[in-house]
């Protein structure tokens, strides 16, 4: 009850006041957990269980974390799929996911960020029954090795400075060594590395044409997600999010 009437007035407060408290958040969450560490959310697509953290939002408690994604997961997903979940951050996406594909499809989360990753694993711990797996590297246009700049409230991204050196790899090593399946959708949300991801999944996207599914970060990433896509016959529109759809699914 008090988690549920907490996350009702935070909903209800002005965007501006929400931005203003935003170093409250460490308070808030305590406060969430002090009686219920575990919450059940209701999503669109089924009830999660959240464990409840220092990186805990409102928006995770209501199950309105970026609405415009669990659209297009309803739309394009179905039992039995494959997701990438690229930079999964703390996984609502990838439990909302999971929900969907059910026991025969799969979710895999890749979050190389240390922070995110361990509430990651805390939340799919408390959903034992979901098919999400966590793969902690970064995805980029060949295996290497990068560096990573946390900036706050669970966030980073790469950076030839960042503080953090994390393992990175390719789509295309992935699917093509076998240590992962095929994807039919790839969701990315990774702070401007969008043509670096997807120009090491050239081979994937023109074998096995998975949906693409990418969100808006600073920068250019609508124009890069047409220059890559484009050539391999992906039909590509801006909105939220950034779609990538093969041609022969769109005109389907």
């Amino acid at each position: 009850m008090l988690t549920r009437a907490l996350t009702a007035v935070a909903a209800a407060l002005p965007s501006g006041v929400k931005f203003r408290m935003e170093r409250l958040r460490p308070l808030y969450t305590s406060l969430l957990s002090w009686r219920e560490q575990f919450y059940q959310v209701e999503t669109a697509a089924g009830w999660i269980t959240w464990h409840i953290d220092p990186l805990t939002t409102q928006r995770y408690l209501r199950g309105v974390h970026e609405p415009y994604m669990q659209k297009c997961f309803l739309r394009f997903l179905q039992p039995g799929s494959v997701v990438y979940d690229v930079g999964a951050h703390i996984g609502f996406h990838a439990l909302f996911c999971g929900l969907i594909v059910g026991p025969t499809g799969r979710v895999i989360a890749f979050e190389p960020d240390p922070g995110c990753m361990e509430s990651l694993l805390r939340q799919i711990a408390a959903n034992p029954q979901l098919p999400v797996t966590v793969l902690p590297f970064a995805l980029s246009d060949r295996p290497t090795t990068l560096r990573l700049r946390p900036y706050g409230n669970g966030q980073s991204h790469v950076h030839p400075e960042g503080e953090l050196s994390i393992e990175a790899t390719t789509i295309d090593a992935l699917v093509e060594s076998g240590r992962a399946p095929a994807p039919d959708l790839i969701k990315i949300d990774v702070e401007g590395h969008e043509a670096a991801v997807l120009d090491g999944a050239r081979k994937t996207l023109s074998k096995h044409r998975p949906v693409i599914l990418c969100d808006y970060n600073p920068g250019n990433t609508l124009d890069v997600s047409r220059e890559i896509l484009g050539p391999l016959g992906y039909q590509v529109s801006g909105g939220l999010p950034i779609m990538g759809i093969p041609v022969e699914v769109a005109k389907a």
